[in-house]
């Protein structure tokens, strides 16, 4: 007997299957199923994102290094400098040493032609031109030429304002003008917050309604001992203006007051100049000497031509001798930049040496230089503690 079977269609698909899993792997077609990498492509991206970083900060760093560190030396046009308010420069100054003495207010015809070598000076400055105000920074020396120093020159040290009462005084009118001038005189002085207001004991300064009115504003009264009215140091400036004002001869009321506010502005003021003698960490006050120092704006138009290379350079040594006279103790009435820099440390009073008696033939021990310009001279300060 013989028995006959016959697949299905689902059998032979399986046999067939089978059958192609018999093939080996090497005798595919590798062309016909390519090989794609998706991976790949996001690695690309990964790197062209970073690379776009890196360019991005290179180039801001390059624009920082440009803005903070070359353009401050490079060379500013004049308008640019004129245009910025309070701007440091940093000069030198070429100059010969020679034994000139400076004289305080004195002229200086120099003859520059000689052989002499030349030294050069740097230092750091800053013109506050609206504030009458020069700030000078001396680093230190090349071959021990001097100590390195903090200069301040305060040219506004005024006496402040002066108000026209056109009616009789009274308590009122006394408040109103404090209202709308006390302040504004503080401040165009420089004046810090512990300055403390003194008037004497006239009915009008003690009322109660004046008294609650300085409370309220908050400033600091000094006590004044009764029947005392010649003690008012402002007297002294009343005696300086009758005099000016007299000597004019006014005719009537209109030119008196406009000869009093004339001389007023006129009075001199009390210009300072403080150094900061850095090796020491003492602070020196004397006089303002204009014979060694510039005004403000004619100090600011020499850097900028010294800057926009217009002028260069180029002078002699000039030696001033000082010697301590006193300790100062309150620095707070010295102004506000010279407050600033003194402030916390030793601070005592100079004078020029030529002008102490007894002092031109006597030996100074203990004596510091500082070197400096503020002008077209280079002048070598020296320091004496008698």
């Amino acid at each position: 007997m013989v028995k006959v079977s016959f697949n299905s269609a689902l059998g032979q698909k399986d046999v067939k299957k089978d059958a192609e899993t018999l093939i080996p792997e090497e005798d595919k077609d590798v062309e016909a199923a390519p090989l794609i990498r998706p991976a790949s492509r996001a690695w690309c991206c990964c790197m062209c994102l970073g690379l776009a970083l890196m360019l991005s900060g290179v180039v801001v760093g390059g624009a920082y290094l440009y803005r903070y560190y070359i353009v401050e030396v490079r060379h500013p046009s004049i308008a640019e400098l004129e245009d910025q308010h309070g701007q440091v420069f940093v000069c030198g100054m070429n100059y010969r040493e020679e034994d000139y003495m400076m004289q305080e207010e004195d002229e200086m015809e120099l003859d520059l032609h000689h052989k002499m070598p030349l030294w050069r000076l740097e230092q750091r400055i800053e013109v506050l031109e609206a504030e009458q105000v020069a700030l000078i920074s001396v680093p230190v020396p090349e071959f021990g030429l001097g100590d390195p120093a903090d200069i301040v020159h305060d040219f506004q040290r005024g006496p402040g304002r002066l108000i026209r009462g056109k009616e009789r005084m009274n308590g009122a009118m006394y408040r109103e003008i404090l209202s709308d001038n006390l302040l504004p005189s503080a401040r165009a002085l420089k004046m810090k917050r512990g300055w403390v207001f003194q008037h004497d004991n006239d009915p009008k300064h003690t009322a109660r309604a004046t008294k609650e009115w300085l409370r309220k504003k908050h400033f600091k009264v000094l006590e004044w001992s009764s029947q005392s009215p010649d003690l008012n140091p402002i007297e002294n400036l009343w005696r300086e203006l009758k005099v000016r004002v007299a000597q004019r001869q006014p005719q009537n009321i209109t030119a008196l007051e406009e000869i009093c506010m004339e001389e007023w502005a006129n009075i001199p003021a009390t210009r300072l100049t403080a150094y900061l003698d850095l090796s020491l960490n003492k602070c020196y006050v004397i006089p303002l000497n204009t014979s060694v120092v510039m005004p403000p704006r004619d100090f600011l138009e020499l850097l900028i031509n010294v800057k926009a290379g217009t002028y260069l350079p180029q002078s002699y040594l000039m030696h001033e001798e000082m010697v301590v006279t006193e300790r100062l103790e309150d620095v707070e009435q010295l102004g506000h930049y010279i407050y600033k820099l003194c402030h916390g440390k030793d601070t005592f009073k100079l004078q020029r040496r030529d002008r102490i008696y007894g002092m031109q033939k006597r030996e100074a021990l203990d004596c510091h230089k500082i070197r400096h310009f503020e002008s077209r001279v280079v002048v070598e300060t020296l320091i004496c503690e008698a």
